[in-house]
């Protein structure tokens, strides 16, 4: 018996009704990638034109900053489902700060939008963080996290 197998394969189309530039982090890469303080904006740093930005007090971990393209970190917009999550009376400061941070399980996705985005999102030159939340379901879930660090488990200085 013999049967032709035919194989059959295009490259991607370029998307050319839209300029936007950006990425888009899935849950498998939210959940597997380590995290520093399990802090999902850190993976906006996997996008072309994202560096990690300073906050301009010192004691304070302002979680999401970062510079986008050249731009202040004040510049950026995080949104979460589609809503604003800025709290402009902390931002004072000159870092966004996010009204809610969620739980990194708690993330279906994250898309982080760079440059020439649509109107829609225009009220800043900086970038668009947009995270959606998983959907519900009804069945109970739950996850435990725990951070254990000891000087014991350190490695020795020779």
């Amino acid at each position: 018996l013999t049967e032709p197998v035919q194989v059959v394969g295009a490259s991607p189309l370029l998307e050319t009704l839209t300029s936007s530039r950006g990425s888009v982090i899935d849950q498998r890469k939210i959940v597997e990638l380590p995290l520093n303080g399990r802090d999902y904006n850190q993976l906006a740093l996997l996008s072309p034109g994202v560096l990690p930005g300073t906050p301009r007090l010192a004691s304070v971990n302002f979680k999401g900053v970062l510079n986008v393209n050249g731009n202040r970190t004040f510049n950026n917009v995080f949104l979460l489902d589609g809503v604003d999550n800025i709290s402009y009376s902390n931002s004072f400061r000159g870092e966004n700060v996010q009204l809610v941070q969620p739980s990194i399980e708690a993330l279906q996705e994250f898309k982080i939008q760079t440059n020439a985005y649509s109107a829609e999102f225009g009220r800043s030159s900086g970038a668009v963080v947009n995270a959606t939340i998983k959907s519900g379901s009804n069945t109970v879930r739950g996850s435990v996290y725990e951070f254990f660090r000891n000087d014991a488990l350190d490695a020795n200085n020779y």
